[in-house]
């Protein structure tokens, strides 16, 4: 599961969509693959996309946020992913927070943790608590992973922690959404519990 192996490595966004509005959690691998998304989504599907939320500074989750940027819509990040895509020449998200955001797509409530290093030092996870849902990014590995895959950029000292940190929070969780590949239950938290554990 080392990326630079993978040509075209699939990567999990989240689209939440509420009537005729959406917000959007991670971008697609670059700009011409986000405009495909944006154009689908506002042309053929009549969406109206209120905000992108970007979970780590890495490509699978910013690497399309100019294509954003061109429609106007405004982009969300904890403060220090911008502040490392500030230091990497990167582009930059517009609406920072330090530890957690609250969004609100009408009745639906969208929030924004940073729950502590792991993958990367600013990976944040996306709690859907209307439908029990955690987006856990790159944070989470899938079920079918038999390894970290690219942890070049990881705190492998602070990650199971953190990770146990989200176990705690949110018991009521009965959908996991990974970074790759297929989601599942807090099974997956556990599965990459005990990755980190074998990888010492």
């Amino acid at each position: 599961e080392d990326l630079e192996s993978y040509r075209h490595f699939p990567a999990n966004g989240l689209i939440v969509i509420e009537n005729n509005n959406a917000i959007i959690v991670d971008t697609p691998w670059n700009d011409n693959e986000a405009r495909d998304l944006l154009n689908w989504l506002t042309k053929t599907m009549k969406l109206d996309v209120r905000a992108l939320i970007v979970t780590h500074w890495h490509q699978d989750c910013m690497g399309g946020l100019r294509a954003f940027q061109e429609y106007g819509i405004p982009s969300y990040s904890l403060d220090l992913t911008r502040q490392i895509a500030e230091e990497k020449n990167l582009p930059l998200t517009e609406i920072t927070f330090s530890d957690s955001i609250k969004l609100y797509l009408e009745q639906i409530e969208v929030v924004c943790i940073y729950p502590g290093a792991g993958h990367t030092v600013d990976n944040i996870i996306i709690w859907l608590p209307a439908y029990k849902t955690l987006f856990g990014g790159c944070l989470i590995k899938s079920v079918r992973s038999k390894n970290l895959g690219f942890s070049g950029d990881a705190d492998l000292i602070a990650w199971p922690s953190t990770l146990e940190k989200v176990l705690n929070e949110y018991p009521q969780c009965e959908v996991v959404i990974p970074g790759h590949r297929s989601p599942g239950g807090v099974d997956l938290i556990q599965h990459t519990i005990s990755l980190l554990n074998s990888n010492r």
